[in-house]
């Protein structure tokens, strides 16, 4: 699902946001999850990561200029659209690196070409999303560093397990082979045609097992032929983060 959060001091124009949001997952099978805040320090004190954060700019005591600006120091992939009367402010919106800009008063049409503007961006690969379809049949986008990893079930039935579902996972439609395509290949690995890890998650590996520990304590097994590409990609992952 896409995360989002709506933020403005007038509840109708929030609510309002969400409504055409709402309606617009539901005319393109998009699944949104949304929250709304009436201010920048209810939102900020949320700690929580969204997708993208409708957001007001004129707001009382910490405008949306500045809540963006703290939203973007703690998470820089978060796509910030801002609402506003107020065309002057938009300089210093774009030193936010906003990705768009909604001129109140507010309908569905601003809404939907916004909305599909980021879903285009977001389905062109140029941020870390992949497009996947759940088994109802909707379609969502998920930022995949918050994959733990894949594990195939039956045909064209895989499961996805994130950060937010590690211990269910998501059932969703696609084959283990088109999903690996999608992904980076330099955070992601298949050590088994049943499985596909990202080295983010992993906790341990043991060779002699041919095990490798997932950050939800599920054991993977690794074939014997994917034993040595895996130590490789893992040590340079590893390499890249420091560690």
């Amino acid at each position: 699902m896409i995360k989002v959060a709506v933020c403005d001091d007038e509840p109708e124009i929030a609510d309002e946001a969400e409504r055409y949001i709402l309606q617009y997952g539901s005319e393109n099978d998009i699944d949104f999850q949304i929250n709304k805040y009436s201010c920048g320090e209810m939102l900020l004190n949320a700690e929580k990561c969204f997708d993208v954060i409708f957001l007001d700019i004129i707001m009382d005591k910490i405008n949306g200029i500045e809540t963006g600006k703290a939203i973007k120091n703690s998470n820089i992939k978060t796509h910030i659209i801002y609402i506003t009367n107020f065309t002057n402010y938009s300089m210093s919106a774009h030193k936010v690196h906003a990705f768009d800009f909604i001129e109140k008063p507010i309908d569905y049409l601003k809404i939907s070409e916004v909305l599909d503007d980021l879903v285009k961006y977001m389905s062109d690969g140029q941020t870390e999303y992949i497009r996947v379809k759940t088994d109802s049949g909707a379609e969502t986008f998920i930022n995949v560093d918050d994959i733990l990893f894949f594990e195939y079930r039956e045909a064209r039935n895989i499961v996805m397990y994130t950060a937010d579902n590690s211990s269910t996972g998501i059932v969703i439609r696609d084959t283990m082979y088109e999903i690996y395509e999608r992904l980076n290949k330099t955070k992601f690995f298949m050590p088994h045609r049943a499985f596909i890890i990202n080295f983010k998650f992993v906790i341990s590996a043991d060779m002699k097992e041919f095990k490798i520990t997932m950050s939800n304590n599920k054991n993977i097994y690794i074939s014997q032929r994917k034993r040595k590409e895996f130590k490789e990609k893992l040590h340079k992952y590893m390499r890249t983060k420091g560690a």
